[in-house]
């Protein structure tokens, strides 16, 4: 059988749908397998492999890791024909003396197995995007660029539209515009990272731009439900599965984007293994939040506290310990038209006030 096409995926924020979407496109151009959930790892990636069938014809791994040297491994493992990096920021940093040059060195450890003749695609918005690829190069991989700055797809504008948006840009000088099933802002280069993909791994563009135009967001990752409660009904925005600096200020500035009815919420739960600089960066979020125009913020946790401390009174809407006690709270102050997102890192359980407010919604079916 002739051997598949495989593609890696890797980066600070957006791994994870970004491999999704990629899958979504490599499916539907022929037998395809991909990683399941976000096996990632040491441990997820080689179980991935295991699992590919003889007669896969492409392939996509998401590849993560908190420390240098990990991702080196397993990109000789994968041995890939078109990598991706989504983007590099403040993430993991504890475990990075020289703070996020180490990360982005580390992230570039993804084209240490490429395949001779390969493609790495690349965030040209991202302010590590020259030292990514002086890396790629390096190695001979041909660079594409995706981004406001990017050569190979450069975006023009992201409309949203309801429950979706209209992306603009141009690939390799052509125009195009085509719709997505997402409203987060990150999906403006997000899915231009996904089409370079596909191409790289040789899927058309018809194919590559059905399957965006049907992908849907992932739970916890900025999928929506309508919640009804009494005298009508609310919008949830689920982004508990993870946050970082990064992924916080394009959900707030998402969320600021949108038209909305009623009063624009946030609960925000810590962000975790950011180093030494963790409170400065749960500070600095008053700063995005005010430019969102968000009515309420309700936080919950240690770190949190430093931005309910920097935000001013109009905003606060009730700060807890953890984030059972939070859900509380903003369970008691929500009302028809809000539209209320809730994010924050795994280990600070974000998913609990998810989870709850949810739940409103099936009290008042009963």
């Amino acid at each position: 059988a002739p051997q598949a096409r495989r593609g890696a995926v890797t980066g600070s924020v957006g791994k994870t749908s970004v491999t999704r979407a990629v899958e979504a496109g490599l499916r539907r151009a022929g037998k395809a397998h991909a990683s399941v959930k976000s096996y990632n790892n040491h441990i997820g990636v080689p179980l991935t492999l295991a699992r590919m069938p003889r007669d896969t014809e492409r392939a996509v791994f998401e590849v993560g890791m908190n420390h240098a040297d990990e991702i080196t491994p397993l990109s000789k493992f994968i041995r890939p024909h078109a990598v991706a990096i989504t983007t590099v920021g403040p993430v993991h940093l504890e475990n990075f003396a020289e703070g996020e040059i180490g990360v982005a060195k580390a992230k570039a450890e993804i084209f240490d197995g490429l395949e001779p003749g390969g493609v790495a695609v690349l965030n040209a918005d991202n302010q590590w995007f020259d030292l990514l690829k002086a890396q790629a190069e390096k190695v001979g991989a041909a660079v594409r660029s995706f981004g406001r700055d990017g050569t190979s797809a450069r975006l023009l504008d992201f409309v949203v539209e309801g429950a979706g948006a209209t992306v603009v840009a141009e690939l390799d000088g052509e125009a195009v515009s085509f719709p997505i099933r997402q409203t987060g802002v990150h999906w403006g280069p997000n899915s231009l990272c996904v089409l370079l993909m596909l191409e790289a791994l040789g899927v058309d563009r018809a194919t590559a731009l059905a399957a965006l135009a049907e992908f849907a967001p992932i739970e916890g990752r900025g999928a929506e439900q309508t919640v009804a409660v009494e005298g009508g009904a609310f919008t949830l925005v689920d982004e508990s599965y993870n946050a970082n600096p990064v992924s916080m200020q394009a959900a707030l500035a998402t969320l600021g984007a949108r038209k909305v009815k009623g009063r624009r919420i946030v609960a925000l739960t810590d962000m975790l293994e950011l180093g030494p600089d963790s409170p400065r960066f749960h500070a600095q979020l008053a700063e995005p939040i005010a430019q969102a125009d968000i009515d309420l913020v309700f936080c919950a946790g240690p770190l949190m506290m430093s931005l309910w401390n920097a935000l001013p009174e109009m905003r606060r809407g009730g700060y807890a310990d953890a984030a059972p006690e939070l859900a509380e709270k903003i369970v008691a102050a929500v009302e028809p038209n809000d539209v209320v997102m809730v994010k924050g890192s795994n280990g600070s359980r974000a998913g609990a006030i998810a989870a709850a407010l949810s739940a409103l919604g099936r009290r008042e079916q009963v």
